[in-house]
């Protein structure tokens, strides 16, 4: 089996169980079992939604729609109130937002824009914005030495 192949079959069941994954924690509040809430990324590959958190009574996760790469989105477990939340790295590059974190009613999360490299960012209630340039150029706080 070559690598393209067996990246292709674990993109594809990774999709699948996330797909579960994003439902079932709505499931959990007593609105009766897991079922898909919207195909982000129709099609074999899979939007492959990642570190789910609650914020507020909302989903927020990490996943792709095929055109603006990996990135932060949000879900009331609702098709219309499934949604890229921003795209931090512009096009199909991806921003690959991880550890997210919930405090103090913000999400905290680490990401790349493709200028400054991996930061700490911050979505509140003015939106998303890095925290700070921790370490200026293109290499964030978690590049390089």
């Amino acid at each position: 089996m070559t690598l393209a192949t067996r990246h292709a079959r674990r993109a594809l069941l990774l999709s699948l169980l996330s797909l579960v994954l994003v439902a079932a924690p709505f499931a959990a509040f007593g609105s009766g079992p897991a079922f898909l809430v919207k195909d982000i990324d129709p099609g074999p590959e899979g939007s492959s939604p990642f570190q789910l958190v609650d914020l507020s009574g909302e989903l927020r996760f990490h996943a792709t729609d095929g055109r603006a790469g990996f990135e932060l989105w949000r879900s009331d477990a609702t098709e219309a109130g499934t949604r890229l939340v921003a795209d931090l790295n512009l096009g199909p590059a991806d921003s690959t937002p991880v550890g997210l974190t919930a405090a103090g009613g913000d999400l905290y999360f680490v990401a790349d824009d493709g200028v400054t490299g991996r930061e700490l960012w911050v979505l509140g209630s003015g939106g998303v914005r890095r925290v700070k340039d921790t370490r200026p150029g293109p290499e964030g706080m978690l590049d390089g030495g």
